[in-house]
């Protein structure tokens, strides 16, 4: 088994995206296999690493790229991972430069294009869990969390903008302390983002200078006016 195209058919434009895929898939002559959950995503990808197969591609948002991540860990050195961005946000494509590609171009690319190392990133809270894009916290945190299927197949992107304007009329901070090298941040603040790539929610460019491979993250701290 080389490869295989897992399409979560309830992420964004995929539905619609993946009659598209099964034919591309087809002639290609690899296997197309769509699911209807992001957990779906992370067992398929579990079983795919387990038969030793050499490259994953995953279509759909970014909760699925992130689920197919944790279904192949820790084994990231012998698997490649191509991705078809079907989402609403779509932000970690977006930090790889995949914003104006059409399905038959992030088809082709996740397929046979080249391979390029990034960062993950690995965070313990009581298990370990991997990261590619960003973490946060906070206002943002709260935003995507409540961010409801329904908005985001009305709005698209949008939604991550139209959450707020209702629910969220006057922001609480939250006190933090973060310890980052030799700098320690104490106090209170309505947000935090520990980003690899530079954008998040709909595609807000947090960290305008992060890079998804140079073996560093931005800490954006947004403090208490």
């Amino acid at each position: 088994m080389q490869s295989v195209v897992i399409c979560n058919v309830h992420s964004g434009s995929a539905a619609t995206g993946s009659e598209s895929l099964t034919s591309l898939a087809a002639r290609a002559g690899c296997r197309f296999l769509p699911v209807k959950s992001n957990g779906e995503v992370r067992r398929a990808s579990r079983d795919f690493a387990a038969q030793g197969g050499s490259r994953l591609i995953v279509a759909g948002g970014d909760g699925a790229i992130s689920h197919a991540i944790q279904g192949i860990a820790p084994h990231f050195a012998a698997l490649e991972l191509g991705i078809i961005p079907l989402g609403t946000g779509n932000v970690f494509a977006r930090s790889l430069g995949m914003v104006d590609f059409d399905i038959q171009a992030a088809f082709e690319c996740a397929l046979s294009g080249p391979v390029r190392s990034v960062d993950l990133i690995r965070t313990s809270n009581g298990h370990s869990a991997f990261f590619s894009n960003a973490a946060s916290g906070g206002f943002g945190g709260e935003v995507t969390a409540r961010v409801s299927p329904e908005s985001k197949r009305r709005w698209g992107s949008f939604a991550y903008w139209m959450t707020p304007r209702g629910r969220f009329p006057d922001p609480k901070p939250y006190r933090v302390k973060l310890q980052l090298d030799d700098v320690t941040i104490d106090q209170a603040v309505f947000g935090l983002a520990i980003a690899n790539g530079r954008y998040v929610g709909g595609g807000f460019e947090i960290a305008p200078y992060a890079k998804v491979d140079d073996g560093k993250l931005d800490v954006i701290v947004i403090p208490e006016l």
